[in-house]
């Protein structure tokens, strides 16, 4: 039976209507997909930034503690090394100050004396000697002393001035110029600063050679 006109528009506009709801749900599920995998997108590129963000603000913060603790340690560094430098100066100032009154007090000639003798005494050898230019005036002290001595008297060929000299002491030279024993007080000085050093360095992690004291 041939449709009317009116069904044949009908059946025209629910095949239109189905084919509008098809492609709608078509597009909508489309739409649903692909705002799922911007989503899940967004979500990452958010996630990786927040990493990046993070891992830069570490190193960052990296960064200035380790500066600070380097300027930190840099100034202690000054400080124990200005700390040192002023025990030095101290120590070396009294011990100056400990011989130049040593060198003028009654107590020097027999300490000459002695030394003289107890260096003789140890050595088969014939030496010179060298006195600073102010110990000088204890020449005749000393050959005095070692002529007292039968056995000592010939291990004298001489005693000099010797400007190097500053402290006192005696600086023994063998005959041949090979042996020298050095007893002056400007090496002890030299000694105890050496040993001075060894006691102030481990602060520093370093040592010198220990030397003997006065």
């Amino acid at each position: 039976m041939p449709y009317s006109e009116n069904e044949k528009l009908q059946r025209f506009a629910d095949e239109v209507i189905s084919m509008a709801e098809t492609e709608r749900k078509r597009i909508v599920s489309e739409t649903e997909i692909r705002y799922k995998h911007l989503l899940a997108a967004g979500k990452e590129k958010i996630r990786n930034d927040a990493l990046d963000y993070l891992a830069r603000e570490i190193n960052s913060l990296r960064q200035k503690s380790g500066q600070h603790l380097s300027q930190h340690s840099l100034k202690k560094q000054k400080e124990l090394q200005l700390y040192r430098e002023k025990i030095q100066k101290t120590v070396a100032e009294k011990l100056h100050a400990r011989l130049d009154s040593f060198v003028k007090s009654p107590d020097y000639k027999v300490f000459l004396i002695d030394l003289c003798i107890n260096i003789l005494k140890k050595q088969n050898l014939s030496f010179v000697l060298y006195l600073s230019e102010g110990d000088m005036q204890y020449k005749k002290d000393l050959l005095s002393a070692v002529a007292a001595h039968p056995d000592l008297k010939e291990k004298i060929i001489d005693i000099l001035p010797e400007k190097s000299i500053c402290f006192g002491g005696i600086r023994f030279l063998s005959d041949s110029g090979r042996i020298l024993i050095n007893e002056t007080l400007d090496e002890r000085l030299k000694r105890q600063h050496e040993h001075l050093i060894k006691l102030v360095k481990p602060v520093y992690g370093s040592s010198d050679k220990e030397g003997s004291s006065v």
